[in-house]
């Protein structure tokens, strides 16, 4: 089409050169300022230099053309050469978009660089405030002579994103709008970050001549701001002007400021912002030359990354794995990591629920338990205010479980759902050795296998995420349903129906299924030997000042649960009546005979056990703490995620017409 154009040029000028004069009175007003602006703008051809040529226009406004069309560019020059500036403008509104914004549309910018809706921009946040805070302090640090790098590893589904978001509206509103704020989701944007650092990140300057200290990672944030200045501001932008980090960094002040004008003083951070999400792209690959001295470990592409970041200025990286190591920047950056995003409480849940504008006709237990406090998936519990079917479809779609991680996914589901405290390597079943590699509980929760804690070492995995038949064709020795009942759809229902005594027997097999999981994730450490100390199995879930009435006895339980024998089994966890369970345990300090150690669930029929026994264990809840030597007071809720289900305050569903009790 432009060839076409240019073999017309000589007959279309010929015929127009006689109007010539007229065209210009025409448009007076319209003609070129005489002192021309810095930098072209798209839309205006006021601020082009009258000597573009055709080639020149197209250069500008390739990136700008409303799709799909195509404009002639010899007619726009000949009416640049012309100076009919008022019909080449009225030319261009037809061709290219619309000009920029006055100041940047968080909502549409957002949107364009998350991964993120507009329900998403606008819901609320809740229980994030400590972690917003910490971003913002973070990045607050003035030191003079080290950039600020704040980083935050997550698992998915725990609102990253809208952390993101409502840090960035409440924090830097003022400087997103006028664009010092730089926001990218890494994969949304694979283009600029993994295309371009995996060709280059080989440590060879393309752009700084010899100089081995500019290579890939330092070009790719230049181009990175240079991309984003000419987004916001709809000029063209000089690469020459972003030829480093630092002269970047002042060309993406000057330009924002030449654009939208002065930022007004307030008490706002204003700085120019880079936010990163999706990092685990860049967090994942080792750069090929950059090699941290000291250590001998190389850099990841994200920590390359950072190092271009000048003094004072600061960027924010988040994602599954958004792992930042402090000792490889500590001479030139301060690196704050912000903790893990923690699933929702009960209480937070409720609060969401108000904020999002969904009555629930159902009480929240219902509904926040199965979910395990995952945001994502208590979002999809509101949409028919139960656990249906299609709900339950769509979170295993959401969280599937990779066959090659099954084992330590299966462990990852028992520590979870007894709140274990796990550290290190993932110990998977003995009998599934072999099925996979070695994964620690920070690498499963890198691969949003599920959330860890790495203060509490303790694991969060959504239970409705399991599937019994799955489970059951592999062997596996405890069901999902049997650590929480409330997965059997028919059972969920009938919750709140069922009386105190009913739901209290339910928790109490449910519990003995606790005690046994407990028991093997202890066992897979060692699976030399059976029996495992007592204290390991209720770690966490008895005062320290009993700790010493536990010391020397062991439990074997690899015989698993006996729910209808009123005798004690061996080496294993039997029911001996309604209220009382025994394990098989011995004292290895004594004579290591075997007996069976009474653990006392429900108050109902509290009469102590018959069999004859050094200690006994009695849940918290049963009774108040005593003083013995021989009885040791069990948290329940440390214990098990089932607890709740002890509750006496469940709601009976309304009608259509009411709105939910919220019950926290």
């Amino acid at each position: 089409m432009r060839l076409a154009a240019r073999r017309l040029l000589p007959h279309t000028a010929t015929r127009t050169a006689s109007a010539i004069g007229t065209i210009l009175a025409a448009n007076k007003a319209f003609a070129m300022p005489e002192k021309l602006c810095e930098s072209p703008k798209y839309y205006d051809s006021r601020t082009w230099p009258k000597h573009w040529t055709e080639d020149d226009i197209a250069d500008l406004l390739h990136r700008h053309l409303r799709i799909p069309t195509m404009p002639n560019y010899a007619s726009l020059a000949l009416l640049l050469r012309l100076n009919d500036l008022k019909s080449l403008n009225h030319l261009l509104g037809s061709v290219v978009k619309p000009p920029p914004p006055a100041n940047v549309d968080a909502m549409a910018y957002m949107i364009k660089h998350l991964n993120s809706t507009e329900k998403d921009i606008i819901t609320p946040i809740h229980e994030r405030e400590h972690h917003i805070n910490a971003i913002d302090s973070g990045l607050s640090i003035a030191t003079g002579d080290k950039s600020n790098v704040v980083c935050c590893t997550v698992s998915r589904g725990l609102g990253k994103s809208q952390t993101v978001i409502s840090f960035v509206m409440t924090k830097r509103a003022a400087a997103l709008r006028y664009g010092r704020v730089i926001l990218r989701c890494c994969d949304k944007a694979r283009n600029a970050f993994q295309r371009l650092m995996a060709a280059r990140a080989d440590g060879q300057p393309t752009r700084g001549g010899n100089s081995a200290e500019y290579d890939a990672a330092a070009e790719c944030l230049c181009d990175l701001i240079r991309e984003h200045v000419e987004e916001v501001t709809g000029a063209p932008q000089d690469p020459s002007k972003y030829c480093d980090p630092q002269t970047a960094y002042a060309t993406w002040i000057s330009e924002t400021e030449r654009f939208f004008g002065p930022i007004p003083k307030g008490g706002e951070n204003v700085d120019p912002l880079i936010i990163l999400d999706t990092c685990e792209l860049l967090a994942e690959v080792d750069h090929k030359s950059l090699v941290h001295k000291p250590s001998g470990n190389p850099y990841t592409l994200l920590e390359a990354f950072c190092l271009g970041v000048p003094p004072t200025f600061g960027i924010f990286v988040t994602g599954c794995n958004a792992e930042v190591d402090a000792t490889k920047l500590r001479s030139v950056a301060n690196v704050t990591g912000i903790g893990i995003l923690e699933p929702l409480t009960v209480s937070g849940f409720q609060s969401a629920i108000a904020s999002w504008g969904k009555p629930v006709r159902r009480d929240i237990r219902l509904l926040y338990h199965p979910a395990g406090g995952i945001l994502r998936l208590l979002r999809l519990s509101t949409t028919d205010g139960m656990w249906s079917e299609s709900s339950i479809a769509i979170a295993k779609a959401l969280y599937p479980v990779k066959a090659n991680w099954f084992p330590q996914a299966y462990t990852c589901l028992l520590a979870s759902s007894t709140k274990a405290i796990v550290t290190g390597n993932v110990a998977v079943n003995p009998a599934w050795k072999g099925q996979s590699g070695t994964l620690t509980y920070v690498e499963a929760m890198k691969l949003s296998i599920a959330v860890y804690n790495r203060k509490s070492g303790q694991v969060v995995l959504p239970p409705i995420t399991f599937d019994d038949a799955d489970v059951d064709s592999r062997n596996a020795p405890i069901l999902p349903s049997q650590l929480h009942p409330f997965l059997l759809t028919k059972a969920l229902e009938d919750i709140p129906t069922l009386t105190n005594v009913e739901r209290e027997k339910m928790f109490a097999v449910a519990f003995m299924y606790a005690v046994y999981a407990r028991y093997l994730l202890a066992y897979w450490e060692d699976s030399r030997n059976p029996w495992v100390p007592l204290a390991k199995v209720f770690e966490g879930a008895f005062d320290a000042d009993q700790g010493a009435a536990l010391e020397g006895y062991e439990v074997n339980l690899l015989g698993g649960v006996r729910i209808n024998a009123n005798d004690p089994k061996e080496n294993a966890i039997t029911r001996s009546n309604a209220s009382t369970v025994l394990m098989w345990s011995r004292n290895a300090k004594t004579d290591g005979a075997a007996f069976a150690i009474p653990l006392q669930l429900l108050k109902q029929n509290r009469t102590a056990s018959s069999v004859k026994a050094p200690l006994r264990l009695v849940l918290d809840h049963t009774m108040q703490k005593v003083d013995s030597d021989t009885t040791v007071m069990i948290r329940a809720d440390d214990m098990s995620s089932a607890t709740w289900l002890l509750a006496h305050d469940f709601t009976v569903q309304p009608t259509d017409k009411q709105s939910a009790q919220i019950v926290a």
